[in-house]
C-alpha cells in the first residue's frame, strides 16, 4: 500500500511504499523495483542500497555490517586495513638464545603471512620456525608450527624478502587472547641477522 494512504506512490527515482506488514514500517524501491531501504516499526534500517547516511547510525547488538569488497570499506577517505602488521622484529645475533617470543594476543587473531629477510646471512646452515604457544609453554617448532618446520632460512642472501608459506591447518594459525607466537631458531645465530614480519587479521 502507498505510504500516502489513497495515493499512488511515486514512481520517479524513487517509490516509497508501506507493505502492511506489522515488522516493516516503510520501504524504498528504485524505480526498477529495487528495494534501496528498508526500516521496520522499531525504526531500524535493515536494507541499505548505495545513497548516503546522513545521520548517526548503530549496528545493533549480535548484529553484522558486511562489506562484501574490503578495500571500499573505508573512514575518511582512508582505507580500513584487512590485516595488520602483528610482529615486526629484527632478530639479532646471539651467542646462545634460540627461542624468542615475538607476539601476544589481547583478543582472537589468525596469521595470513609470514616474512622473514636476512640483513646479514649467518654464513652457515641455520634455519627456523614460526610457531604458535599456548600457556607457559616453551615454543617449540614441533609444537603447532605455523608453516614448515625449518622453513625460514637464516642464512638466506641478505636483502632478499622470503615469503613463507603457511600451514594448512588453520587451527595453528589462530591466537586466542593470551596465546603467543614464537620463533625457533635451530641453533644460535652467532653472526647473522634479520626482519621478521607477521601478519594478521582479526577473527
Amino acid at each position: 500500500m502507498s505510504l500516502f494512504r489513497g495515493e499512488k506512490p511515486f514512481t520517479g527515482p524513487l517509490e516509497i511504499q508501506h507493505d502492511g506488514s506489522s515488522d516493516k514500517a516503510l520501504s524504498i524501491k528504485s524505480s526498477d523495483g529495487t528495494v534501496v531501504m528498508t526500516v521496520d516499526s522499531a525504526g531500524a534500517v535493515s536494507t541499505l542500497v548505495g545513497g548516503t547516511l546522513t545521520g548517526d547510525t548503530t549496528v545493533a547488538s549480535g548484529k553484522t555490517l558486511a562489506v562484501t569488497t574490503a578495500d571500499l570499506l573505508t573512514v575518511g577517505g582512508i582505507i580500513v586495513p584487512q590485516h595488520q602488521v602483528l610482529v615486526s622484529q629484527t632478530i639479532s645475533l646471539h651467542a646462545s638464545k634460540v627461542v624468542y617470543n615475538v607476539f601476544v594476543a589481547s583478543s582472537a587473531w589468525q596469521v595470513t603471512n609470514i616474512y622473514y629477510v636476512p640483513d646479514i646471512a649467518q654464513g652457515g646452515a641455520l634455519t627456523a620456525t614460526v610457531v604458535k604457544a599456548v600457556s607457559t609453554a616453551t615454543p617449540a617448532s614441533a609444537t603447532t608450527p605455523m608453516h614448515s618446520a625449518g622453513g625460514i632460512d637464516l642464512n638466506g642472501t641478505a636483502h632478499t624478502v622470503q615469503t613463507i608459506s603457511l600451514t594448512a591447518t588453520t587451527a595453528d594459525l589462530q591466537l586466542a587472547a593470551g596465546n603467543r607466537i614464537g620463533l625457533v631458531l635451530s641453533g644460535a645465530m652467532t653472526v647473522g641477522s634479520g626482519l621478521l614480519v607477521v601478519r594478521g587479521k582479526r577473527i
